[in-house]
């Protein structure tokens, strides 16, 4: 065999492998990457038919412990309500002369209180000025008026007891003219509270202001202050003694600590180095002001504030016991 033969033996050998092992080798990549998926597909396939195979519902354990939960969170809440229910006023049915009766009469207690306490009470009618002379209100607002006057009534009592000096306004929601509640369907539930609102005005030092607001936190009645606005009329402050006030305060000399003594018939004994009564006296002024020429301020000086509250008082209404 010649060498051009050989060339030629060798060029077809070289081009038959190139033919069989590139697509060889392709092939074999793709099965490879076919057995891969395959695993993965399985693996989906396992967790999917895992997932369709559980049971959607809960164990009958679970179900008795949730159960019991709900009853314990459901006596929670209705303790928490009847505790809250407690020391509300709540409204009762009543005619429009028993109110005119029970207003007249705790409007008078109330006067009555104030009087023995010093406390003015400017604003007389207690918020119920049309009521004041007898006229009846309508037989559907009665027994919301005769809440709201034992509320104010309450109020006012807390103000007197946290020894304010004068009760100026009380204002209070006017039911009268405002359109009937809308009745809700009989499976409708009843909310679950509403809010009376009130606005107290009155004068009172700042002792008297926080133990106001404390007395209302205290109260058994759920109460909210909304709002509270304070305008101080002048100032705390006593200003030092005008020229010619001290000028006559010079020329009429107080008596110094000496001079009282032995106007009580006592007489201080000597002390070495010190002089004796019948000479010079030290002068009992060290420089400072006088008590007259002193900028003093303090609780006796402290002049009452105007101080008007907002506040709501809640009203929680019957819990509806849930099935």
């Amino acid at each position: 065999m010649n060498a051009k033969h050989k060339i030629l033996v060798a060029a077809g050998l070289l081009v038959v492998v190139v033919l069989v092992g590139v697509p060889g080798w392709l092939l074999y990549r793709g099965i490879a990457r076919f057995s891969t998926a395959d695993q993965d597909l399985g693996r989906s396939l396992d967790i999917l038919r895992s997932l369709y195979a559980r049971d959607p519902f809960p164990s009958r354990e679970n179900i008795l412990l949730e159960r019991d939960n709900a009853d314990l969170l459901n006596d929670w809440v209705t303790k928490l309500h009847a505790t809250l229910r407690e020391g509300q006023i709540r409204e009762t049915p009543i005619t429009p002369a028993k109110f005119s009766t029970t207003y007249t009469r705790l409007r008078n207690a109330l006067k009555g209180e104030a009087a023995k306490r010093g406390i003015v009470i400017k604003d007389d009618t207690l918020g119920f000025e049309r009521y004041a002379l007898g006229k009846l209100p309508p037989p559907r607002t009665a027994p919301r008026l005769e809440q709201q006057v034992k509320i104010v009534t309450r109020l006012c009592l807390i103000l007197m007891e946290a020894r304010v000096k004068e009760i100026s306004l009380v204002s209070r929601e006017d039911v009268e003219d405002a359109a009937a509640p809308a009745g809700g369907g009989a499976d409708e539930p009843p909310a679950l509270f509403e809010k009376r609102h009130f606005t107290l005005a009155f004068k009172a030092k700042e002792r008297a202001v926080l133990r106001t607001l404390n007395r209302l936190a205290d109260d058994r009645m759920f109460v909210v202050v909304t709002r509270i606005a304070l305008e101080k009329q002048g100032s705390g402050v006593r200003m030092p003694a005008r020229e010619d006030e001290r000028q006559e305060e010079k020329r009429t000399p107080r008596a110094t600590g000496l001079e009282r003594l032995r106007s009580m018939g006592m007489q201080p004994r000597g002390r070495p180095g010190a002089a004796s009564p019948e000479g010079p006296e030290a002068p009992e002024e060290d420089g400072l002001p006088s008590k007259q020429e002193r900028m003093v301020s303090g609780p006796d000086l402290e002049i009452p504030m105007d101080v008007t509250l907002d506040l709501d008082v809640y009203i929680f209404n019957e819990r509806q016991q849930e099935a």
